[in-house]
């Protein structure tokens, strides 16, 4: 009786923990769209280690360094709220737990690659279908991704 109860209270915490996930997936959106509308169209970097990415990242940031590049990015004034970049579901030291595809004014050079990034949002071609961000915590095993 006992474990019925705690699995469904684990279960309503699990789909707020989604729901607030994808909330915040929709804030960071958002920031991004009114970014690019208050910059001539252009979309902001998310190479996290050009300037005026929207985060300034390196792999070795300790968390204080962490919370200060979300600060120094450009996502910052349209998204003020440190708590947006983090799945609610993260771990104690993960700061950001999203990221920017690569093929939304990402990597330009990555190997091999057969599109070139897009740097303005007038480039988007069906704009339904396009994915900006991702949840890459660390336990979904993605390289380009990992921010802990």
């Amino acid at each position: 009786m006992v474990d019925k109860a705690i699995a469904r209270g684990l279960s309503r915490n699990g789909r707020f923990a989604r729901a607030s996930c994808l909330n915040n997936l929709r804030q960071l959106g958002l920031a991004w769209i009114l970014y690019a509308n208050e910059n001539d169209n252009k979309i902001m970097y998310a190479n996290t280690h050009y300037q005026n990415a929207w985060v300034q990242w390196e792999p070795d940031y300790d968390e204080e360094e962490k919370i200060q590049s979300i600060l120094d990015g450009a996502m910052y004034p349209y998204c003020p709220n440190l708590k947006l970049y983090k799945c609610p579901r993260g771990v104690k030291g993960e700061v950001v737990t999203y990221c920017i595809f690569d093929y939304m004014n990402g990597h330009d050079e990555i190997p091999d690659a057969t599109l070139a990034p897009l740097t303005k949002m007038s480039q988007i071609r069906g704009a339904s279908s396009q994915l900006v961000f991702l949840d890459a915590r660390p336990r979904d095993n993605l390289r380009f991704c990992r921010w802990t």
